[in-house]
């Protein structure tokens, strides 16, 4: 039996109930307004937790889709990897407003990846001390994946890495300082949140957390790309256990 905990609300709204229940496994957060979209997520995640694996961006997105994947092995590579998502995704003619939020998040996606969340084998965070200006080169055993694409409705960019260290209590502990106005009270204890995930959140129409414990962490960013579309009026967050 699989327990998800769904509300109709707002990460900011939903927060004091999410910290209460932030044992469960599974948690999704719909807006009330937009029936559809509920109606779609909730199919999406049924479907998701009947497979026997949770990740992959393509679960979000229509059938069909080419998702490009990149490596990620350096800090210094950060800006040639923003480049080449943002080529590629303005080749497919996504607007540029929607590529500088995308380019945004991914920036702070990559930070998480390479300064956050490796850990060393007694699961101690390995370079998160670091200054953010410090050059980190991965071990093949750290680095990361970087995928992205577009269906023409959604665009998804996605950020994996091999550890799994981040717990639902973590992510709801760090929003809970940023939106009470606490923000860096928790950086001794962020296990992969990084200074920019309440960022990501505020900068996407959804975001999803995939995580497999101490084997793998993905956080997927989702973009409304349809030209005119009513902007959501608050950020919505899927968190997933497998």
């Amino acid at each position: 039996t699989k327990i998800v905990y769904i509300a109709a609300k707002g990460v900011q709204e939903s927060l004091p109930k999410l910290l209460h229940f932030s044992s469960l496994p599974n948690i999704v957060l719909v807006h009330e307004d937009d029936r559809a979209g509920s109606i779609r997520t909730i199919m999406t995640t049924v479907t998701k937790l009947c497979s026997p694996n949770i990740f992959g961006l393509e679960k979000y997105l229509n059938v069909g889709i080419d998702v490009k994947e990149l490596k990620i092995e350096k800090s210094s590579e950060r800006k040639m990897l923003s480049e080449q998502m943002v080529a590629h995704l303005s080749g497919l003619g996504v607007r540029r407003s929607v590529l500088d939020s995308v380019a945004q998040v991914l920036e702070e996606l990559l930070m998480n990846a390479i300064y956050d969340a490796p850990t060393d084998v007694q699961g101690l965070p390995v370079y998160n001390k670091l200054p953010r200006t410090t050059p980190v080169n991965l071990k093949p055993a750290e680095q990361g994946l970087l995928r992205f694409a577009t269906d023409g409705t959604l665009l998804a960019v996605s950020v994996q890495d091999p550890f799994g260290s981040l717990t639902a209590s973590i992510i709801l502990k760090y929003l809970d300082s940023c939106y009470g106005g606490r923000e860096g009270t928790m950086q001794s204890d962020k296990g992969g949140a990084g200074r920019g995930l309440h960022q990501i959140i505020e900068s996407s129409t959804f975001v999803v957390f995939n995580v497999q414990p101490k084997k793998q962490t993905e956080v997927i960013a989702f973009f409304d790309v349809v030209p005119g579309k009513k902007e959501a009026s608050e950020p919505m967050l899927h968190y997933f256990v497998q």
